[in-house]
């Protein structure tokens, strides 16, 4: 397949795959917690400890895992970006590493929707064995100004949805790729999760909730027309 269209058709699906239940709206004033999601089937996210960790770590050897499977995807929630103004949202990055190495094709993404009904994603271009940072300019954009854009930076991204609001924030992931991922120094929404910690007390108080999903069909039941706060 087309690189490029591969690249469109993940975009596309990116607003459809693992969007969960909603929470009311705060205009972003709220701290961005975290909780995480699973289809089942196997698949699961949470917080794991572990010894190997990016060059650049503060957090007691903690990193999110996400596990996929032939028919399971996972993932993470950002709570508290409902109403954001687009313009003004900060860039997101996050250190990446995978168990098996290859292609990504587009998977783990972090998925960012907005009010003109367009969305980025910012995912890795391969699944390396060994930590890599994704970030600018790893930005996908479908929608707004600019239609379909490839491989751009968060500044642009801005630029094509002008006037707009985010309306929700996840990172998600696809079946029928097995793979374990670790996740670390997640940025974004102004804050930076790297241990459990960083979560509150993941009571589940402000969405906060540090439980591994190993299943979750009331948050899997609603799609890509959800908001969470």
């Amino acid at each position: 397949m087309n690189k490029r269209v591969s690249w469109a058709l993940v975009a596309a699906l990116a607003a459809v795959v693992g969007v969960p239940s909603a929470w009311a709206a705060d205009n972003g004033n709220a701290p961005a917690t975290l909780s995480f999601f699973s289809s089942g089937s196997g698949a699961h996210a949470g917080w794991v400890h572990t010894d190997d960790q990016p060059a650049v770590d503060t957090d007691y050897s903690q990193a999110i895992q996400i596990h996929t499977t032939d028919a399971g995807y996972a993932g993470v929630l950002v709570h508290h970006v409902y109403g954001w103004p687009t313009a003004a949202f900060p860039n997101s990055s996050f250190d990446f590493k995978a168990a098996v190495p290859g292609p990504s094709l587009g998977s783990p993404r972090l998925v960012i929707l907005f009010s003109d009904g367009g969305n980025a994603v910012l995912r890795p271009l391969t699944w390396t064995t060994y930590w890599q940072k994704v970030a600018d300019p790893n930005w996908d954009n479908t929608g707004g100004a600019c239609g379909f854009v490839y491989e751009t930076t968060w500044n642009t991204i801005k630029a094509c949805h002008l006037g707009t609001v985010v309306t929700n924030e996840y990172i998600t992931t696809d079946p029928g790729l097995p793979n374990d991922f670790l996740i670390d120094n997640l940025a974004t929404a102004g804050k930076t999760f790297s241990n459990a910690s960083d979560n509150g007390d993941g009571s589940g108080a402000d969405g906060a909730d540090n439980t591994t999903a190993f299943y979750t069909p009331d948050l899997l039941s609603l799609l890509s027309g959800s908001v969470l706060g």
